[in-house]
C-alpha cells in the first residue's frame, strides 16, 4: 500500500492507460519488424506510425513518473488532450490502411496471421488513445476544460488531413523523379510544422487564446495565409505533374502497372497520387476556412468587444467569440495590410522562382540571374515576415519604415527588370509547349511581385498613422538610382564569359561590387533612409563624402577599362558587332554578348555621372 501512497486515482488510470498503449503500438510494429513480406511501401509507413507512437508514450510515460504532477507545465493537461486525439485518428488510419492492404491478399498462414494480429493491436491502440481524450477532460477534479471551437477543430483538421497525406508519400516512388513534386512534399512538411509550433506556443490548445508573451495573433495569421499560398502551388503542381502527358504525368489509372486486379487497391501508385491530389485540395479548403473565418471575426470584432464583459460570460458560443477576439486585440488594419503585402510578394517570387527551377532550358545565363533574382527577394520577404511576426511592432527599431520602404524600392525595380529581361529572353523565342508555358507563367508572377513591393512602398509612406514621411529629395533620389543602376549592372555581368578572361575586367566587376557595398553601408547607417538626416552619432556626413569620391575614382578606372578590353582589337576586344556568333539573328538579342558588353559600358558611364551629380550637389549645399 505504501507503494501507491502518494498516487490518486487520477495518476494510476493515467498510467494503465499509457501502458497499455505501449502494449498496443509495440506489437504491431515487432511482427511487422520480422516479416519482410509486410516491409513495404505501406508496410513501412504503418511500421513508422507504430514506432512514433510507441515512443512518444513512452517518453511520456517516463516525464510522468520522473516528475511530481505539481511540477508538471499548466499546459500539460492541454499536451496529454493533443496528443492523444491525433494519435487516435494516426493508429485508426494505420490499421485500416494495413489491413485492407495485407490481410486479404495473403495467403494463410504465419504471415497472414501476423498482418491480422498487427491490425487488431493496432485498432486496440486506437482505442485506448480515444479512451484517454475522454479521460482528460471528463475526469474527476480536471478543472481544465476543453471545449471543441470551430476554428479549433478546424486547425485539428488541418494537421490530422496533413497526417494522412504523410501516409501516402512514404512511398518516394510518387515524387522522387520530379523536382517540383518534391516541392509539394516540402510544402507539405512546412504547413505541418507550422501548425506544431502554433499548437506548441498556444500551450498545446488549439481552442482558447492563452494570452502569450509574443505576438501570437501575428503568427496565427502568418501561418494560416501562408500555408494557403503554399498549398495553392501543391494543388497546382501535384496533379500537373503527376496526370498530365506533357509533364511526365500518367493520366489513365488502367496503363499503371501496380493497379493490376491481382493487387491490393492501396499498392496502386495511380491511386496513391489521386488521393494526396485530392487530399491536397481538402486541406487548401480547410485553411480557407480558417482564414475565413478569421477574418469575419476580426470584422465583427469591435462593438460585441465594447458591449460585453469577458469575466461574465457563460455561454460557449459568446465566451468564444470573446477568446477569438483577443486573438486579433493585437492587430490594426495597417498590420494585416502589410501582412497580404508580404505574402503577396512571397506567392509570386516563389511561383517565379520554382518555374525556372523545374526547367533546365530556362536555367542558363539570364535565366540564372533572374532565378538568383527571385530567391532572394522570396528569402529576404520571408525574414521581414518573421521578424514582424515574432516581434511586437513596438519593439522593432525606429527605422523600420524606412527599411521597409527602401527594400520594396529596390525589390521593385529588380523584379520588373528580371520580368523583362527574361521574358525578352524566353518567351518568343521558345516552342509553344510547357516550358513556354512556365516562361510566361514566371514572367506574369515577377510583374505581380514588382506591382506588389511597389504598392508596399506606397501603402508605407500614406497608411494611416503613419508619422515618418518619406519625402523624395534630390539626393536621396540620385543616391537610389546610382544603387538601381549596379543592379542592373550585375545582372549583365552574371555572364562571367564577359570577363573572366582578363584581370582588368575583372577589376571592374570588383569596382560595381565594392561601390554598390559601399552604397548600402551608407543606407544602413542613415536608418535605412536616404532622404532624411537621422543626426546619427557617427560622423555620417563624412562617410557620405569619402564614399562618393571614392566611387567617382573607382567608376572612373571601369569606365575607361571596360570598352578598353571589350571593343578594342589591341587588347583583346571585339569591335564590331556583326563579328559576334552569338549576335545571330537567331538567337535573343539579350543572349547577345557583344550587346551586354556594350549596355555594361553604357550603365557604368551613366552611374559615374550619377555620382559625379551626386558630388556636384553636395559641394554646392556646403558652400
Amino acid at each position: 500500500m505504501s507503494l501507491f501512497s502518494g498516487l490518486d486515482s487520477v495518476t494510476i488510470v493515467g498510467y494503465f492507460l499509457r501502458l497499455g498503449q505501449l502494449l498496443s503500438t509495440c506489437v504491431p510494429f515487432s511482427l511487422v519488424a520480422i516479416e519482410d513480406t509486410l516491409q513495404a511501401g505501406i508496410g513501412n509507413g504503418c511500421f513508422i506510425v507504430w514506432c512514433f507512437c510507441f515512443s512518444a508514450s513512452l517518453l511520456i510515460l517516463l516525464t510522468e513518473l520522473c516528475i511530481f504532477r505539481s511540477r508538471i507545465p499548466h499546459y500539460w493537461d492541454g499536451f496529454l488532450y493533443s496528443y492523444a486525439y491525433y494519435f487516435t485518428f494516426i493508429c485508426l488510419s494505420a490499421s485500416i490502411i494495413f489491413g485492407v492492404t495485407y490481410i486479404q491478399y495473403l495467403p494463410q498462414g504465419p504471415v497472414q496471421n501476423h498482418a491480422i494480429t498487427a491490425t487488431a493491436f493496432s485498432v486496440m491502440a486506437s482505442v485506448l488513445y480515444a479512451m484517454e481524450v475522454a479521460w482528460v477532460c471528463a475526469r474527476p477534479g480536471n478543472i481544465y476544460c476543453f471545449v471543441p471551437t470551430f476554428q479549433g477543430l478546424i486547425r485539428r483538421l488541418e494537421n490530422a488531413v496533413a497526417c494522412v497525406i504523410f501516409g501516402f508519400i512514404t512511398n518516394i516512388d510518387l515524387y522522387q523523379h520530379q523536382p517540383a513534386l518534391i516541392w509539394c512534399v516540402v510544402v507539405y512538411f512546412l504547413c505541418f510544422i507550422l501548425g506544431a509550433v502554433n499548437f506548441f506556443i498556444n500551450g498545446c490548445d488549439c481552442d482558447n487564446d492563452r494570452r502569450l508573451s509574443i505576438p501570437y495573433p501575428g503568427f496565427l495569421v502568418g501561418q494560416t495565409v501562408l500555408s494557403i499560398l503554399l498549398y495553392t502551388t501543391a494543388v497546382v503542381l501535384w496533379p500537373l505533374y503527376q496526370f498530365d502527358e506533357n509533364f511526365g504525368g500518367q493520366p489513365q489509372r488502367s496503363n499503371d502497372m501496380t493497379c493490376s486486379p491481382e493487387l491490393p487497391p492501396t499498392l496502386c501508385v495511380w491511386d496513391q497520387r489521386l488521393a494526396v491530389a485530392i487530399l491536397t485540395a481538402m486541406n487548401l479548403l480547410v485553411y480557407m476556412a480558417d482564414s475565413a473565418y478569421m477574418a469575419l471575426v476580426f470584422v465583427g470584432a469591435g462593438p460585441l468587444s465594447r458591449s460585453e464583459d469577458h469575466s461574465h460570460i457563460r455561454d460557449i458560443d459568446l465566451h468564444h467569440h470573446h477568446s477569438t477576439m483577443s486573438l486579433f486585440s493585437g492587430l490594426d488594419s495597417v498590420t494585416i495590410v502589410g501582412y497580404f503585402l508580404r505574402l503577396g510578394q512571397l506567392l509570386s517570387t516563389c511561383v517565379a522562382f520554382s518555374l525556372v527551377a523545374v526547367e533546365d532550358t530556362l536555367r542558363e545565363g539570364i535565366g540564372n540571374w533572374c532565378f538568383i533574382i527571385w530567391c532572394f527577394c522570396f528569402s529576404a520577404s520571408l525574414l521581414i515576415l518573421l521578424i514582424e511576426l515574432c516581434i511586437f511592432r513596438s519593439h522593432l527599431p525606429q527605422y523600420w519604415d524606412g527599411f521597409r520602404h527602401a527594400y520594396a524600392y529596390y525589390f521593385t525595380f529588380a523584379c520588373l527588370s528580371a520580368s523583362i529581361i527574361f521574358g525578352i529572353t524566353y518567351i518568343q523565342y521558345l516552342p509553344q509547349g510547357p516550358v513556354q508555358n512556365h516562361a510566361i507563367t514566371a514572367t506574369a508572377f515577377s510583374a505581380m511581385a514588382s506591382v506588389l513591393y511597389a504598392l508596399e512602398v506606397a501603402w508605407v509612406c500614406v497608411r494611416p498613422g503613419n508619422v515618418h514621411r518619406f519625402m523624395p529629395t534630390f539626393q536621396g533620389v540620385i543616391r537610389r538610382l546610382e544603387n538601381v543602376v549596379a543592379c542592373v549592372i550585375f545582372g549583365f555581368i552574371t555572364n562571367i564569359d564577359l570577363y573572366r578572361h582578363q584581370p582588368a575586367l575583372i577589376w571592374c566587376v570588383v569596382v560595381y561590387s565594392i561601390c554598390f557595398i559601399l552604397g548600402a553601408v551608407g543606407y544602413f547607417v542613415n536608418g535605412c533612409d536616404y532622404d532624411n538626416d537621422r543626426r546619427l552619432s557617427i560622423p555620417y556626413p563624412g562617410f557620405l563624402v569619402g564614399q562618393t569620391v571614392l566611387s567617382i575614382l573607382l567608376y572612373t578606372t571601369a569606365v575607361v577599362l571596360w570598352p578598353l578590353y571589350q571593343f578594342d582589337e589591341n587588347f583583346g576586344g571585339q569591335p564590331q558587332w556583326s563579328n559576334d556568333i552569338s549576335c545571330s539573328s537567331d538567337l535573343p538579342p539579350t543572349l547577345c554578348f557583344w550587346n551586354q558588353r556594350l549596355a555594361v559600358a553604357i550603365l557604368t558611364a551613366m552611374n559615374l555621372l550619377a555620382y559625379v551629380a551626386d558630388s556636384a550637389y553636395m559641394a554646392l549645399v556646403s558652400l
